[in-house]
Protein backbone atom coordinates (compact mmCIF):
# COMPACT_ATOMS: atom_id res chain seq x y z
CA UNK A 1 0.00 0.00 0.00
CA UNK A 2 1.09 3.37 -0.88
CA UNK A 3 0.08 6.36 0.33
CA UNK A 4 0.12 10.03 -0.84
CA UNK A 5 -0.80 13.27 1.46
CA UNK A 6 -1.03 16.44 -0.36
CA UNK A 7 -3.28 19.39 0.97
CA UNK A 8 -6.34 18.68 1.62
CA UNK A 9 -6.25 15.10 0.45
CA UNK A 10 -5.23 11.49 1.07
CA UNK A 11 -4.44 8.72 -1.23
CA UNK A 12 -3.84 5.20 -0.58
CA UNK A 13 -2.97 2.88 -3.76
CA UNK A 14 -2.86 -0.93 -2.91
CA UNK A 15 -1.89 -3.58 -4.98
CA UNK A 16 -4.48 -6.52 -6.10
CA UNK A 17 -3.56 -8.85 -3.26
CA UNK A 18 -3.78 -5.59 -0.83
CA UNK A 19 -7.20 -5.08 -2.51
CA UNK A 20 -8.48 -8.79 -1.89
CA UNK A 21 -7.43 -8.40 1.57
CA UNK A 22 -9.47 -5.89 2.32
CA UNK A 23 -12.51 -7.33 0.65
CA UNK A 24 -12.36 -10.40 2.78
CA UNK A 25 -12.01 -8.25 6.49
CA UNK A 26 -8.08 -8.09 6.94
CA UNK A 27 -6.98 -4.59 7.44
CA UNK A 28 -4.25 -3.24 4.80
CA UNK A 29 -1.80 -0.92 7.11
CA UNK A 30 1.80 0.76 6.62
CA UNK A 31 3.92 2.07 9.15
CA UNK A 32 7.15 4.65 8.99
CA UNK A 33 9.43 5.47 11.97
CA UNK A 34 9.50 8.19 12.73
CA UNK A 35 12.00 8.13 15.41
CA UNK A 36 14.00 5.67 17.25
CA UNK A 37 11.84 5.33 20.04
CA UNK A 38 8.82 2.57 19.85
CA UNK A 39 5.68 4.49 19.53
CA UNK A 40 7.66 6.82 17.48
CA UNK A 41 5.95 5.62 13.95
CA UNK A 42 3.58 6.37 11.89
CA UNK A 43 0.66 3.75 10.96
CA UNK A 44 -2.06 4.36 8.86
CA UNK A 45 -4.38 1.74 8.01
CA UNK A 46 -7.29 1.25 5.90
CA UNK A 47 -10.29 -1.11 7.83
CA UNK A 48 -13.67 -3.01 7.08
CA UNK A 49 -16.49 -1.15 8.58
CA UNK A 50 -18.31 -3.90 8.95
CA UNK A 51 -21.13 -2.28 11.36
CA UNK A 52 -21.77 0.51 8.74
CA UNK A 53 -25.19 0.34 7.16
CA UNK A 54 -25.01 0.33 3.18
CA UNK A 55 -25.49 3.96 2.60
CA UNK A 56 -22.27 4.62 4.28
CA UNK A 57 -19.34 6.45 3.13
CA UNK A 58 -15.76 6.01 3.71
CA UNK A 59 -14.43 8.74 5.96
CA UNK A 60 -11.53 9.56 7.69
CA UNK A 61 -10.89 8.74 11.64
CA UNK A 62 -7.67 9.84 14.04
CA UNK A 63 -7.66 6.81 17.07
CA UNK A 64 -4.38 6.02 18.90
CA UNK A 65 -2.23 8.39 17.05
CA UNK A 66 -2.84 6.20 13.75
CA UNK A 67 -5.33 7.73 10.73
CA UNK A 68 -7.61 5.08 10.04
CA UNK A 69 -9.76 4.74 6.82
CA UNK A 70 -12.30 2.49 7.56
CA UNK A 71 -14.16 1.15 4.29
CA UNK A 72 -18.40 -0.20 4.77
CA UNK A 73 -19.08 -3.71 3.18
CA UNK A 74 -20.76 -2.17 -0.38
CA UNK A 75 -17.62 -0.12 -1.29
CA UNK A 76 -15.64 -2.86 -0.36
CA UNK A 77 -17.72 -5.58 -2.55
CA UNK A 78 -18.11 -3.45 -5.79
CA UNK A 79 -14.22 -1.94 -5.50
CA UNK A 80 -12.90 -5.50 -5.30
CA UNK A 81 -15.06 -6.94 -7.92
CA UNK A 82 -13.96 -3.96 -10.87
CA UNK A 83 -17.10 -2.05 -11.25
CA UNK A 84 -15.39 0.75 -10.12
CA UNK A 85 -11.48 1.30 -10.36
CA UNK A 86 -11.75 3.79 -7.04
CA UNK A 87 -13.07 4.76 -4.12
CA UNK A 88 -13.26 8.51 -3.76
CA UNK A 89 -15.04 10.42 -1.09
CA UNK A 90 -14.68 14.29 0.25
CA UNK A 91 -15.93 13.87 4.14
CA UNK A 92 -16.87 18.02 4.97
CA UNK A 93 -16.41 18.89 8.96
CA UNK A 94 -16.74 22.28 10.34
CA UNK A 95 -13.48 23.05 10.43
CA UNK A 96 -12.52 22.35 6.81
CA UNK A 97 -12.47 18.92 4.63
CA UNK A 98 -10.22 15.88 3.35
CA UNK A 99 -10.40 14.15 -0.11
CA UNK A 100 -10.04 10.45 0.13
CA UNK A 101 -9.26 7.92 -2.46
CA UNK A 102 -8.75 4.13 -2.34
CA UNK A 103 -7.14 3.02 -5.59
Amino acid sequence: MKLRIHKDSIRFRFTGGEAAALASGNVPQESLALGPLPGQSLTCRVTPDAGASDAACIHAQFEDNRPTVPVPPPARRTWHAGEQLAIDEVPVWSTGKLRILLE
